[in-house]
């Protein structure tokens, strides 16, 4: 049996691949997955605030993962708003958990868990479809609900007779 301390790209992926193809949590990944996370999050919560900073994260990124102070510089305050609301949620270890669940588990490339590890593209910071959370945040009694009947001749839908 040949001994190797090294895998290739495609050895590495096929890993992550299997991995990761049935989950739908972090409870369906490996133990030692699952408490990925708490330490990383510990990592970068130097403070022990139990909430990480901004300057936490800056730390993280530039002396952690090696990216360039300057770039860092020009994305955190991007980065920081994805990942909290623009500072509505502070993160928390639960709200971590959640970032890394989508950087691990999301099926599309929009979410505050694809900056856990970085910049991934300068792209990435202006979301071309922004989620309005507005609806969230209206009381139910200013809420118009939608009529089809009513509401048709305001709408370029067109309906198929069956």
């Amino acid at each position: 049996m040949e001994t190797r301390d090294h895998v290739n790209l495609d050895e590495w992926l096929d890993v992550w691949g299997k991995l990761l193809e049935t989950a739908r949590a972090l409870d369906d990944l490996p133990l030692w997955l699952q408490y990925f996370p708490k330490i990383i999050f510990q990592v970068i919560n130097k403070s022990g605030s139990q909430k990480i900073s901004k300057e936490e994260l800056r730390a993280f990124y530039t002396m952690f993962l090696g990216i360039d102070f300057r770039v860092v510089n020009e994305t955190l305050d991007s980065i920081y708003n994805a990942m909290t609301d623009k500072g509505k949620n502070p993160i928390t270890y639960r709200l971590f958990k959640l970032c890394f669940a989508n950087f691990l588990l999301g099926r599309y490339p929009h979410g505050p868990g694809q900056f856990l590890f970085g910049i991934c593209s300068p792209q990435s910071l202006h979301c071309n479809f922004p989620i309005d959370y507005s609806a969230m945040n209206t009381p139910a009694d200013d809420l118009e609900p939608y009529d089809p009947n009513r509401d048709k001749d305001h709408s370029r839908r067109s309906q198929k007779n069956a």
